[in-house]
C-alpha cells in the first residue's frame, strides 16, 4: 500500500492520468474515429469529465477525516489542487463546445430566454463560481489573502457543486437518475461528515481558561538516580526516584522539572529546566537529555554545561537536588481531548512524548483524531523509535508522522520514517484534514517561529496554539497592540548600560536579552530563583505572580517588568 501511495504522489502520476481524457478525445478525434459520437456527446464527455474531478476534490476531506492512516488517501490529497485546476479545464472545453456550435451570439441569448432551457443559467453559474476558485488556487494568492479568507472562499465549491448537480441532472439529457448515482459518494461521505462533526461538537466542553499551575512543593527535593538509559548517542534518559519515600506528584503532561546541580569549577549552583517526558502516574520521573555540543559555527565557545555535567559525571544512584514540576505548557483539564496536533522536533519530543504518553496511558478515545509529528535529521539522531511505533499501532485513532530532514543510507523511508522533510506549515497543510485542531509543539525557535506565524495565518485561534521555548524565548504570541507604556530608564551596573524600557518586551530579562546583555536565569518562569538580581534603585511590578519569593531588595528578572526608573547590580 505505501508502495502505491509513494507513486501516486508523484506529480508525474498526477498530471499524465488528468490529462488522459483529453488526449483520449484529441487521438479520437485526430484519426478519425469517433465514430457515432455525435456533437454534443462530446460536450457531455468533458461536462462529466469536470464534474468527476469536483466530486473527486469534495470526496478527499470527509475521506481524510475518517481515514488518516491510509496513505493512499493522502497521497491522492496532496493532488487536490491538479485535479481542481483539471475539473476548471475540462468545464472550460464543456462550455468552449457549447459557444462554438451556435450560430452566434444572438443564438446563444435567444436560448438563454427559454424557459425550458433554465440549465443554461444554472451551468453558467457554476461555472462563473469556478473561475476564482481557478485563479486563488496557487500559493501567491495563499499568502496574499491570508489562509483564513482563502479557505472561505474556497468553501464556495460546495454551492458550485449543487449548482451544476442541478445542472446535469435537468438538463438536456435530463438525467436525474444518473446524476445521483454520481454524486451519490459525495452525499453519503458528506452526510457522515456533517453527522460527526455535530456529535463531536456536543461532546465537546467549551475550554476554560488555563489557570497559573503551580509546584506541588517550593523546597528542593533529593532524588537518586534509578536507571539511565541511552536513547542515542545524543539523548540519553534519567529515571529519577526521591530520597524520602513519598508519593510522586501527578504532575501534568508537558510540564518539566528544575534542578540546581553543583558543578566542579563552578562558584554557583548551575541551575537548568528539562522536561518529563513521560506520562504522569509512575513512579518515578524522567527526564532525557540531549548533550548540548560547542554551537557548529562558534566551536571556540564552550559545550553545554548541565548537559555535559549529567552526561560525563552523573552515574546510576547519584543524587541531584529537585524542584517539583511546574509549567503551564500542558494537556488541559475538564475537556475531551479529541483533536490534537503534537509537533515534536529534536529534543523538543520530550514534553509533546509526555503528552502522548499520557493519552496512550489513560485511553484515546473512539472517534479522536489524534496526530503526532516528530521531526529529527536521521536514524542515528532519532529517539523512542520502537516505543512510538508500539503506541501508533496500539490506537487506531492515533497518525505518527516521523519526518527525517537528512536521511542517510541505512534509512529506509516507510519503515524508519515517513516522510524526507522538516517539520512545516506546508506539510501540515497537506497531511491534516483541516485545521480544526489545538497545536503543542517544541523544538528549535525558528522552527517554533514559523509554525507559530503560520499557524495564526492558517485561521488557527490565538487560544489553540500552544509551545514552549527551550532558553531564551524567540516565539511570540499575537497580541493586541500594547498601550503607550511610561518610559523608564533600565540601569545594568556590570554592564554600564542604561537603556529605555517602552514596554514592548515581556521580561526585564528578555529585554536584557534583546540588548545583548546576559544575565543569568534558570526555569524563566518565576519558579527557582536563577534569576535574582539586586534591585539597587527602583520598584518593578509582577504581571503574573512567581512562585518563588526573592530576597528583600532583590528581584526576579524573567518575571518582572520595571514600574519606575530602576538600577540592576548585575
Amino acid at each position: 500500500m505505501k508502495s502505491i501511495a509513494t507513486i501516486i504522489s508523484k506529480k508525474l502520476f498526477a498530471w499524465p492520468l488528468l490529462a488522459t481524457p483529453a488526449v483520449y478525445m484529441l487521438i479520437q478525434f485526430q484519426s478519425g474515429s469517433l465514430g457515432n459520437w455525435e456533437y454534443s456527446d462530446i460536450q457531455y464527455f468533458f461536462g462529466n469529465t469536470a464534474i468527476i474531478c469536483l466530486i473527486t476534490v469534495l470526496c478527499l476531506t470527509p475521506l481524510k477525516q475518517f481515514f488518516p492512516k491510509w496513505s493512499v488517501i493522502s497521497a491522492l490529497n496532496a493532488h487536490r489542487r491538479a485535479i481542481g485546476i483539471s475539473c476548471f479545464s475540462y468545464a472550460s472545453f464543456h462550455a468552449f463546445l457549447y459557444v462554438n456550435q451556435a450560430a452566434g451570439p444572438a443564438e446563444i441569448v435567444r436560448d438563454f430566454q427559454q424557459p425550458g432551457l433554465f440549465y443554461l443559467f444554472l451551468g453558467l453559474t457554476g461555472f462563473c463560481l469556478l473561475i476564482p476558485l481557478f485563479l486563488t488556487s496557487n500559493n501567491f494568492s495563499v499568502k496574499h489573502l491570508k489562509y483564513k479568507w482563502w479557505k472561505r472562499l474556497h468553501r464556495i465549491i460546495y454551492l458550485a457543486a449543487f449548482i451544476l448537480f442541478m445542472h446535469r441532472a435537468f438538463g438536456e439529457r435530463e438525467d436525474f437518475f444518473g446524476t445521483i448515482l454520481m454524486f451519490f459518494p459525495l452525499f453519503v461521505l458528506e452526510g457522515i461528515r456533517i453527522i460527526r462533526n455535530v456529535f463531536q461538537h456536543l461532546s465537546t466542553e467549551t475550554p476554560a481558561k488555563k489557570p497559573l499551575l503551580v509546584p506541588v512543593w517550593n523546597d528542593e527535593k533529593f532524588f537518586h538516580v534509578d536507571k539511565i538509559v541511552i536513547e542515542s548517542d545524543q539523548v540519553h534518559s534519567f529515571y529519577l526516584k526521591p530520597v524520602e519515600k513519598f508519593n510522586l506528584p501527578n504532575y501534568k503532561p508537558g510540564q518539566f522539572l528544575t534542578f540546581r546541580f553543583d558543578i566542579p569549577g563552578q562558584e554557583k549552583s548551575v541551575v537548568r529546566c528539562y522536561s518529563l517526558s513521560d506520562a504522569p502516574g509512575n513512579d518515578y520521573f524522567r527526564i532525557s537529555v540531549k548533550r548540548i555540543p560547542a554551537p557548529r559555527k562558534k566551536p571556540e565557545l564552550p559545550p553545554g554545561l548541565s548537559s555535559s555535567f549529567l552526561h560525563d559525571h552523573v552515574k546510576e544512584r547519584d543524587q541531584i537536588k529537585v524542584l517539583a514540576p511546574n509549567g503551564n505548557f500542558c494537556l488541559p483539564e475538564g475537556r475531551n481531548l479529541n483533536k490534537i496536533v503534537m509537533i515534536g522536533s529534536g529534543i523538543g519530543i520530550t514534553p509533546v512524548l509526555s503528552m502522548l504518553n499520557h493519552l496512550d496511558k489513560t485511553g484515546i478515545k473512539s472517534g479522536s483524531d489524534i496526530w503526532f509529528f516528530y521531526g529529527v535529521r536521521n536514524g542515528s539522531e532519532q529517539i523512542m523509535k520502537q516505543h512510538l511505533k508500539k503506541v501508533a499501532e496500539a490506537n487506531k485513532y492515533l497518525n505518527l508522522h516521523v519526518c527525517f530532514s537528512a536521511p542517510g543510507e541505512q534509512d529506509t523511508l516507510g519503515e524508519d520514517y515517513h516522510i524526507a522533510g522538516r517539520v512545516s506549515l506546508d506539510l501540515l497543510k497537506k497531511t491534516l484534514p483541516g485545521n480544526d485542531f489545538d497545536f503543542y509543539f517544541c523544538g528549535p525557535g525558528p522552527m517554533m517561529a514559523d509554525l507559530a506565524e503560520g499557524l495564526d495565518a492558517w485561521g488557527v485561534a490565538d487560544e489553540r496554539i500552544h509551545f514552549e521555548a527551550f532558553g531564551p524565548s524567540t516565539v511570540k504570541r499575537k497580541s493586541a497592540p500594547a498601550k503607550a507604556a511610561n518610559q523608564f530608564q533600565v540601569k545594568f551596573d556590570q554592564s554600564a548600560k542604561t537603556l529605555a524600557w517602552t514596554g514592548e518586551h515581556e521580561s526585564t530579562l528578555e529585554f536584557a536579552e534583546a540588548n545583548g546583555i546576559t544575565l543569568p536565569f534558570g526555569c524563566r518562569m518565576g519558579n527557582c530563583g536563577s534569576c535574582s538580581l539586586k534591585l539597587v534603585k527602583g520598584e518593578v511590578h509582577y504581571p503574573t505572580a512567581p512562585s518563588f519569593t526573592p530576597e528583600e531588595g532583590y528581584c526576579l528578572t524573567c518575571s518582572s517588568v520595571p514600574a519606575s526608573d530602576v538600577e540592576l547590580a548585575t
